[in-house]
């Protein structure tokens, strides 16, 4: 079974978002102009962003506040698959998406979704055991144990969507003879090398999610409702690069394990 090198997988991972960048934007601005504005309406009048104006329709209309959230999260979900597909396609077959292909929805992206879903199913299940056995330490000692304890469940979690989501590139390339199973399989007796990626990709994340917290309040603070949209049209940006790279080291996973390749 092949080992994953992991700072090499990273460090790929890194390079080729950094220098395929402007094809990311190429086939994402067309779903960034719907999803943008869908956000910003979002942040303004459901979530809170740091002026207070948030989640006031929560109380007064539940049914309607629920329904906003359940699609605006359902196009962003379907949005960011079919940017995913275009993106394996691009990176694994040299497949470049124009015009009206990089709004793609055709069976790969919504196969894409429905696997998405169902991995994530599979991790949510997989997760109420120690979950369940944190509420109990809790009960027992304190609750910021059991946050601690889920903060550190996180990475093993991320490390099994790994090695589920190795299946996903495959999607993308319509192949319909590879399954989560035989991620599973191809992936086995690196489980410390992908917490490890899982710790790298966190570290990342977590320092650009500090960064633009803080870049969030003072936005907040000196342009009210201004600075909130400002700030959401940003965090759409944060999360699409985030997404980029996470996207990509599915990629280099499954040129790695499935392909073969090298770093």
């Amino acid at each position: 079974m092949r080992q994953l090198p992991v700072f090499a997988a990273f460090g790929h991972a890194i390079k080729s978002t950094r220098d395929n960048l402007g094809f990311a934007f190429h086939v994402s601005w067309p779903w960034m102009l719907a999803l943008v504005p869908l956000n910003v309406v979002e942040g303004l009048y459901f979530v809170p962003l740091g002026t207070g104006d948030g989640v006031h329709l929560a109380g007064d209309a539940p049914g309607t506040f629920l329904l906003a959230i359940f699609l605006i999260a359902a196009v962003n979900i379907v949005g960011f698959a079919s940017i995913a597909v275009s993106w394996h396609r691009y990176i694994l077959l040299d497949e470049v998406a124009h015009g009206w292909q990089r709004l793609r929805l055709d069976a790969v992206v919504w196969r894409y979704v429905g696997n998405m879903i169902l991995i994530a199913a599979i991790l949510t299940l997989a997760s109420i055991p120690p979950v369940l056995v944190l509420v109990l330490i809790a009960a027992v000692t304190s609750p910021y144990l059991m946050m601690l304890g889920i903060y550190v469940l996180i990475v093993p979690m991320v490390a099994m969507f790994y090695r589920l989501g190795v299946k996903l590139p495959g999607i993308a390339l319509d192949r319909h003879d590879y399954g989560i199973g035989q991620a599973w399989a191809d992936t086995r007796d690196n489980f410390r090398q992908l917490v490890g990626l899982a710790l790298l990709y966190l570290a990342v994340g977590l320092a650009v999610g500090f960064a633009f917290w803080i870049l969030q309040g003072i936005l907040g603070r000196l342009a009210g409702s201004l600075g909130t949209a400002v700030s959401v049209v940003l965090q759409v940006g944060v999360n699409w690069v985030m997404t980029i790279l996470g996207v990509t080291m599915l990629t280099s996973l499954y040129g790695f394990f499935v392909e073969k390749r090298e770093f």
